[in-house]
Formats: structure tokens, sequence, C-alpha cells
């Protein structure tokens, strides 16, 4: 095998399209750090400084990198740990490095054993409100309490963990087009009609001007290193670097493929995820928002 063939076999299959290649890597990175973790990290950072300080760190920091790791991934055509070490032999670089394809593999392993379980509760919710056609509480502590008694049930969240699980292991012992791409094409059209319904409900039933305005009104004497520092994690934490997984997709991009248009797209839909909620924020963003209003 000379050194310009694929390492890996299964690299010599392609992403169907463009598009296709975005929504899978969108689907990779656009998860509990976009919807769930950002608005309350930019609620107890400043707000709108904190975005602006967030945008900076996407566009000068985690921009470049994703592209990176792309064309390491595209140029490697195997996993993290595979790609790097290619790169690096082809180098004459110390194999020192190669710590990073390792770290690559081993931070995602780390990072499923918690996603796996917040997962396994979305399953019991889901399957629970399909059950019953709507959960159909009266207030917060009905809410709470049956969270409650979900986690007084160690039995049902292993077997809410083992279902979700085996779900992912499915997909993923298919190929790219069979696996990946077949559920990208269908869960991702699916989570952005959840952002507009989520913009919607917000629109409706929160306070959308007052949130909007804390969000995206920047005030830079509330910004402190601790908040400089949690938008610099953030920024990473959107983007999906350093988990190897934009490394493992690059790996099935055509040579000719455009990697800056392919990552603004990415970076496009990221900043969706974010903003497409800002009527939607938690309670106590809209209660600091009112404050300032004030």
């Amino acid at each position: 095998m000379s050194k310009d063939a694929p390492i890996n076999a299964v690299a010599a299959q392609r992403w169907s399209s463009r598009m296709t290649f975005v929504l899978a890597a969108a689907g990779a990175a656009v998860g509990l750090g976009n919807l769930w973790r950002f608005p309350f990290v930019a609620a107890d950072n400043g707000g709108g400084a904190f975005v602006v300080i967030y945008l900076l760190a996407v566009a000068g920091i985690g921009f470049p990198i994703m592209l990176a790791e792309l064309a390491i991934g595209r140029h490697g055509r195997s996993n993290a740990e595979l790609s790097i070490a290619r790169v690096i032999g082809e180098a004459g670089a110390n194999k020192a490095w190669r710590i990073i394809g390792a770290l690559s593999i081993f931070i995602p392993f780390i990072g499923i054993g918690y996603y796996s379980v917040v997962a396994g509760w979305v399953v019991d919710y889901l399957l629970s409100f399909i059950a019953s056609g709507g959960f159909g509480y009266d207030n917060p502590a009905q809410y709470q309490q049956r969270f409650d008694d979900l986690m007084a049930s160690p039995a049902r969240l292993l077997g809410l963990h083992f279902l979700f699980m085996l779900a992912v292991t499915y997909v993923v012992s298919f190929n790219i087009r069979s696996g990946i791409e077949r559920v990208a094409k269908i869960m991702m059209p699916a989570l952005f009609i959840l952002l507009i319904g989520l913009v919607l409900y917000g629109f409706l039933e929160g306070d959308f001007q007052k949130g909007a305005q804390f969000l995206l009104a920047p005030d830079f004497s509330k910004l402190t290193g601790e908040s400089v520092l949690a938008a610099v994690g953030q920024a990473f934490f959107s983007l999906a670097v350093g988990i190897g997984a934009l490394m493992t997709f690059g790996a099935y991009l055509d040579e000719k493929a455009n990697l800056l248009g392919g990552g603004a797209n990415l970076h496009r839909r990221y900043r969706r995820g974010h903003f497409g909620r800002v009527g939607h924020l938690p309670h106590r963003v809209q209660l600091r928002a009112g404050n300032r209003g004030r």
C-alpha cells in the first residue's frame, strides 16, 4: 500500500453530498452544549458581552481548528488517532504528538458516559409522552416529582441507558451512507422543526423582547477573566473540536471538497442552534433582563 492510499478500507467511502456531511457534522456538535448549556452559561457571564467574546472565539480560534481537523481527517483517511499518526509520520514530527490522536478518542469515550445517561432520560420522557398523549401536569412541582421518581429507579435508568446505546451501536454498525447519513437526514430536520417550535413558544409564552435584549445587548462591565475563559470553552464545546469527530467525518470527504465552504456552512448551523431560542431563555435570564429594563 502506498502512503497515499487510504489507511483504512472503510475510508474509501464518501459522503453522498456536502449537505449530508454538514447535517451529520452539525448533528455531532449541536446538542447539550448548544441547546442546554449555552443559555445559562451566557446568563451567568454577562449576557450579550459573553456572546460577543464567544463569537470572536468561534471565528478566531474554533473555526480554524475545525478546518484543520477536517483537513487532517481527509488526508489521513481514518480515525483521529491513525490520521494524526499518518500526518506526523509524513512530516517527520516527534511521535509524542500522537497523544493528541489518543486523547481525541478517549475524551468522547468519557463524554458519552454522561450523554448516554441524559439521552436515556429523553427516551423515557418520549415514550411516556407518546403512551399517555401528553403529561397533563398543571404545575412545575409535578414535573419535578416525575423526574425525582425517575432518578429513584436505578434499574429503569440502566435499562434506558442500554436502550439508547443499543440504538447508537446499531446505527454506527452500518457504513457511512446507510448509517449516520440516513439518520442525519431525518433527525436534523426534526431538530430544526423543534427549534422553530421553541422559538414560537418563547415568543408566545416568554418575555421574548427582554430576553433578546439581555442576550444580544453587550454589557462589557459584566465581563471577567472567568467569563472570557467560559466563552472560549463554550466555543470549543459548540464546534465539537478536540474530540476527534470532525477528523473522523473528514476522512469521508472527497479530495475536491471545499473545506472552507463546508466549514462555513457548519459554522452557520451552529449559530442557528444557539440563537434560535432567544425567547426561550432560562427563567433567571428573563428575570435579569426584566431588572435591566427597569
